[in-house]
């Protein structure tokens, strides 16, 4: 998979989607998991304006620590962290 609109932050790449940073077996995971815990919602809502924290509070809430440790690692803090000083991607 490409990865697209991509920038290196402190020895890590951020990406702009979860998409890119879970395999099809990681999906497999979340979906099972999700399928276990369907009171366990993603707030989209969040996830507009900090990606990192919403994913991770997400997996955290589906016993997935693993994949929560990646998204907090490899997804953007903000929505903001991937443009760069000029604003522009």
């Amino acid at each position: 998979m490409q990865t697209v609109n991509c920038r290196r932050i402190g020895g890590e790449t951020l990406v702009t989607t979860a998409l890119e940073i879970f395999t099809s077996t990681d999906r497999a995971r979340i979906e099972a998991a999700a399928h276990r815990r369907q009171e366990t919602r993603f707030d989209d809502e969040l996830a507009a304006h900090s990606p990192a924290a919403a994913w991770t509070r997400y997996l955290e809430a589906l016993g997935l620590s693993d994949l929560a440790q990646r998204a907090r690692t490899r997804l953007p803090a903000t929505a903001s962290a991937l443009l760069g000083p000029d604003g522009a991607r």
